[in-house]
């Protein structure tokens, strides 16, 4: 059977690191490799265009530089092929960082086996691809803006967005009660949608420390602040509908790239699953472990249908409704699970947050106690059960 070329991309000042590297990929059997060695970051770009790797090793640290530098000051290199990051012991805080630029992995000289390299390319080149697929679906989205914009004056526009009777036309305001629609449009006047600069003078930004220790989040304080007239979204007095229709977009139809980061951490957890060991024998042979993981993949494989079903509905020309209730409330909760059940796999190893004994570095108990917040922001779960439940089901308040 005929091997498919893999060219690697191998940044490194250090020739001894790169036969480590080569005598490494030489080992694995999937690929022909065709190594491409570069000592200088300075060279990448003429690489980049000539050679056109698949994957590129960068060393953290290239003289002067550093696997930072280069990332941040080149965009186009994370853009055209996966990045991996291959830093030394004592590292990993940089690599990390890497990463938050848009490395898709690291790995550790010391630790660098075949097996674990083979994985890291592999684990890269799927996550690229997946990027390179939420990009296009963005890309396709963006068609409809201008299709919503226009649709603001229109009855059918806010279809499913509020709880509109398509006979008579009548909303069912906060108290139960139907009422005019001009009544209920005159309610939700003076609300005017604006972009604004958060570098304009009088707006000032304070980061809020979640229980992670990140600071995700913020406080905005607006002092006086000014804003031109050309950064109103829509029309004067009608960013309610701008407001509803972007909630509705960010709770289900930007969900693919939650589907994405969901899927590849999933997959890891399968692979920690394969490697712990509970009771003398890996933990993926535990069977009650084992259904957990059959029902989070089977979750997820639902998550992604129900997203391609709801773009189909986008891309045909039907409104956004408020069929992103539900997906957001699926995958939010979906993801506490998947994340509940990697510390139970872990066990009480699960508790020590970071430092040598920390397994995988402490991540999954970092992203179990991040998850907690999916379930609060874009509108808590109990919101979107009374949006599903009002305005899809139809029940009464």
């Amino acid at each position: 059977m005929q091997k498919t070329t893999l060219r690697v991309l191998v940044v490194d000042d250090d020739p001894a690191d790169i036969e480590l590297i080569r005598r490494h990929l030489s080992d694995i059997p999937t690929w022909q490799i065709q190594l491409l060695p570069c000592g200088s970051a300075d060279q990448i770009s003429e690489f980049l265009r000539g050679k056109r790797p698949d994957v590129v090793l960068l060393d953290y640290r290239l003289g002067p530089r550093s696997g930072l530098d280069v990332l941040r000051d080149m965009a186009d290199l994370k853009d055209c092929c996966p990045v991996i990051v291959v830093t030394g012991t004592g590292g990993e805080d940089v690599a990390v960082q890497c990463m938050k630029l848009g490395a898709e992995d690291y790995l550790v000289k010391g630790l660098l086996t075949q097996a674990n390299l083979e994985r890291a390319i592999l684990n890269a080149l799927e996550k690229h691809q997946l990027r390179r697929e939420a990009e296009q679906h963005r890309r396709q989205l963006e068609a409809t803006v201008e299709e919503l914009r226009t649709a603001l004056e229109h009855v059918k526009r806010l279809q499913g967005l509020l709880p509109i009777c398509m006979h008579c036309k009548r909303i069912r305001d906060d108290t139960g009660y139907w009422r005019q629609l001009e009544g209920y449009l005159l309610k939700h006047q003076g609300i005017t949608f604006l972009l604004v600069d958060m570098k304009s003078p009088g707006v000032t930004v304070r980061p809020i420390i979640q229980m992670t220790g990140s600071p995700e989040f913020c406080e905005t304080f607006f002092d006086n602040a000014r804003v031109p007239l050309e950064n109103v979204i829509g029309k004067v007095n009608e960013g309610w509908h701008v407001t509803t229709t972007a909630l509705s977009h960010e709770r289900g139809t930007m969900a693919f790239h939650r589907h994405a980061m969901m899927r590849l951490e999933f997959d890891e957890l399968i692979e920690l699953a394969r490697r712990l060991r509970r009771g003398g024998r890996p933990a993926a042979a535990d069977p009650l472990i084992r259904q957990r993981l059959a029902q989070c993949h089977a979750e997820l494989e639902l998550l992604r249908w129900t997203l391609y079903r709801n773009l189909t509905r986008r891309l045909q020309g039907e409104p956004v409704g408020s069929e992103g209730s539900i997906v957001k409330l699926y995958w939010s909760e979906l993801y506490q699970r998947i994340n509940a059940l990697a510390l139970d796999i872990l066990g009480p190893a699960s508790q020590i947050a970071d430092g040598a004994l920390a397994e995988e570095g402490g991540r999954w108990l970092f992203r179990f106690l991040k998850s907690r917040g999916d379930t609060i922001h874009s509108g808590t779960n109990q919101i979107q059960r009374n949006i599903i439940g009002e305005r899809l089901l139809g029940l009464p308040r």
